[in-house]
This record gives C-alpha cells, sequence and structure tokens, in this order.
C-alpha cells in the first residue's frame, strides 16, 4: 500500500499522534522531546520522511491581526507526481483552507450521460387521440390466438404512441443554480475581499461594514431565490409537483 498525503494540524498532533510516535520510534527520543513543540514537529517530520513524505505548506494558514501562522500542513509522497499548493480564504474559519493540485495523474475521459424525455403537451396528446380513434384495428381482430392478439394491438399503439410522443435525447447538464445572477456573483467577490480586508485590519469599521455587507447580501440572495422559484410555480402546469421538487431539491434528504 503507498501512501499519498497526511493532513493534520500540528497543534493537535501534539498530544493525540504521541503513542504512534513511540510505537513508531525509540522511546528514548520521544521522552526527550517533553513537551516542546518544535522538537515534536521535528520528531514528526522525521518520522514522515522515514516514509518518503515531505511538508508542502511553505506559507501562512492561520493569520490573525496579531500574528501569522503555520499550524495546517500536507505531507504528500515525494516521488508520487508533481505539485502545487496555494491557500484558500474561504471566511469561514480563522484557519485557511490549503488547496493541492496534482499534476502527471492518469485522468480518464468522463463517461458522457443522456437524459431520456418525451415532449408531452396538449397539442401532441389530441393528435393521439385522434390518430387512436382512426385506427381500424384490422390486424388485431383478424387473429384468433390471444398472443397474437395482444401482440398486434400493442405493436400499433406503440407506433401511434412513440409517432406522437417522441424521445428526446440530450446530455445531463450540470446542476446550476439559475437564480444566481451576475449581480449575485460580484457581490460574493465583493464580499471575499471585504473580508481579507477586515481580518488583516486593525480598524473596527472594517468589520462592522463587512458584517453589514454580509448581512445585505443575504437579503438578496434569499430575495433572488423567491423569485426565481414563484416563476417556476408559476409557469408550471402541475403546480403541487413543481413545488414539491423546489422543496426536494432544497432539502437535505
Amino acid at each position: 500500500m503507498q501512501i499519498l498525503c497526511i493532513s493534520f494540524l500540528f497543534n493537535y498532533f501534539s498530544w493525540q499522534w504521541l503513542p504512534f510516535i513511540e510505537s513508531a520510534t525509540p522511546l528514548g527520543a520521544v521522552r526527550s522531546a517533553g513537551k516542546d513543540i518544535n522538537n515534536r514537529r521535528n520528531l514528526l517530520e522525521s518520522l514522515l520522511a522515514s516514509f518518503k513524505l515531505i511538508g508542502t505548506v511553505t506559507f501562512p494558514t492561520r493569520i490573525t491581526i496579531n500574528s501569522s501562522t503555520l499550524i495546517d500542513n500536507i505531507y504528500i509522497d515525494s516521488n508520487s507526481c508533481k505539485f502545487t499548493v496555494r491557500p484558500f480564504i474561504n471566511g469561514l474559519s480563522d484557519h485557511d483552507a490549503q488547496v493541492m493540485e496534482l499534476s502527471d495523474l492518469y485522468n480518464s475521459h468522463p463517461q458522457t450521460h443522456y437524459t431520456f424525455t418525451r415532449r408531452i403537451d396538449n397539442d401532441a396528446v389530441r393528435s393521439f387521440m385522434d390518430e387512436l380513434s382512426c385506427e381500424g384495428w384490422v390486424e388485431v381482430f383478424s387473429e384468433d390466438d390471444v398472443n397474437k392478439i395482444f401482440n398486434k394491438f400493442l405493436d400499433n399503439y406503440l407506433k401511434v404512441f412513440n409517432a406522437n410522443f417522441p424521445i428526446i435525447i440530450s446530455k445531463d447538464s450540470t446542476k446550476s443554480n439559475r437564480w444566481i445572477t451576475n449581480g449575485i456573483r460580484i457581490s460574493c467577490c465583493t464580499k471575499h475581499n471585504l473580508y481579507i480586508k477586515y481580518r488583516n485590519s486593525r480598524d473596527p469599521t472594517h468589520r462592522l461594514y463587512y458584517k453589514k455587507y454580509c448581512k445585505t447580501l443575504s437579503s438578496v440572495i434569499r430575495a433572488a431565490k423567491r423569485m426565481h422559484y414563484d416563476s417556476l410555480i408559476q409557469k408550471s402546469t402541475n403546480k403541487a409537483q413543481t413545488t414539491w421538487n423546489i422543496v426536494h431539491s432544497n432539502s437535505s434528504f
């Protein structure tokens, strides 16, 4: 089994990983490390290096007004592939996420999936009923065997059905939130930039402005969702089914 990478927090390792290191390294080395975080970090790096795992994060992962620290890291097999690591500031935590991009990996072409639907509307239904009413069923009534009667009936029926309700083949499209407008996308980018400015500043007005902007943006998003779903329900011929589809798409089950 090949180990690709290990990711963790140094401060979490401080105590939780000591039993593992004691089983993999001489006990004296662990005891000499004591409670010094730097010694324990060096001990960890030496242990992982024995498995050809190296640290990849070289930038601060937790930035506050008073400090910048690197306590999150990703250890990867140095012989596995080429890689790049960059920070991702999402504004959800005081710890920034780390994004690792691996290259030189085998990437097969994704399989294309298709959706099969039928076009059924009022005009198609009327045409279908008209053609059925004009069907003479001569071949059906000319048979005496029940199985042959059924097969010929089904063949004639399906011919009329498929002619009026043809199958439409379409590629599956990626699920998208159609209520997300260009304005909302721009506002989300602005919110991200405001968060970075507020995090790196000591000015309390930046924090107040960021919080106010987030509240306003949340109200705009709720209003955009409401308008989009109201439009779907109004245009639907089966409002109850459309309502349940909306509820299902916004639920976690």
